[in-house]
């Protein structure tokens, strides 16, 4: 069974992964299946997005793709592409 964790702990989490992709760039990922409501989920998004504007970083992508790995969890990976500052195509 899952630890239920709550909307501020997923908010902390995502803070931390969204400063970290924010300073280096690349990606945030999280199963779908790891929240156990669309609260948790927008909790972790909220901090996600903090994280990566505090490091005055940007999202440049957000998808969706499917989990087929065999003995994975099923369902979707939600991806965030990150760009970390002064990469921006005008700079």
């Amino acid at each position: 069974m899952r630890e239920r964790r709550t909307n501020q702990s997923w908010y902390e989490i995502g803070k931390q992964q969204g400063s970290r992709a924010g300073r280096r760039g690349g990606e945030v990922q999280r199963h779908a299946r790891d929240f156990v409501d669309e609260d948790d989920n927008a909790a972790w998004i909220d901090g996600v997005l903090e994280g990566v504007m505090s490091c005055g970083a940007r999202i440049v992508s957000v998808i969706a793709v499917q989990d087929l790995m065999p003995g994975s969890k099923g369902g979707l990976i939600q991806v965030i592409l990150v760009e970390p500052s002064g990469r921006y195509a005008g700079d």
